[in-house]
């Protein structure tokens, strides 16, 4: 599958309805996301989504090491971030296409020490209220909404 956001980005380069519009811009994109995950079996969503998270950070020059597809609850993959003189960066991360709740969070951070990665990323479709966790010290959620 080719990168999504690389497709996207030409077909936006060539409308001239939207090129100019952020509001449209960000529209066509969430359709775009949409249809892809409208379109194939409830099953292979989160895999879908999977894939689209992904394509997001490599869209965006940022290597990630992608983990098997083997539902264990580990890790689905590690972003790594080149600081020049500091050093590389390890993130966890942790992908899912559905409603999370401190279970979920619990899990992470379970996955994030058995790996010994001091950080992490959570990227989600929803979430329940996460008041009990301080998410921007270790774990930081990005939340994928319409």
């Amino acid at each position: 599958m080719d990168n999504i956001f690389y497709k996207v980005e030409e077909e936006i380069f060539f409308d001239e309805t939207i090129i100019f519009d952020e509001l449209k811009i960000r529209e066509h994109i969430l359709k775009k996301i949409a249809g892809m995950l409208n379109s194939v079996d409830e099953k292979e969503r989160a895999f879908v989504f999977q894939n689209i998270v992904y394509d997001f950070f490599k869209y965006r020059g940022i290597e990630v090491l992608e983990a098997k597809k083997t539902r264990d609850f580990g890790l689905d993959g590690i972003v790594k971030f080149k600081l020049d003189f500091l050093g590389e960066l390890n993130l966890g991360l942790q992908i899912k296409n559905k409603l999370i709740d401190s279970n979920d969070v619990d899990l992470f951070v379970s996955a994030l020490r058995n790996a010994e990665i001091q950080l992490g990323v959570l990227v989600c479709k929803e979430s329940r209220r996460l008041d009990k966790y301080e998410l921007n010290s270790k774990v930081k959620a990005i939340l994928c909404q319409k």
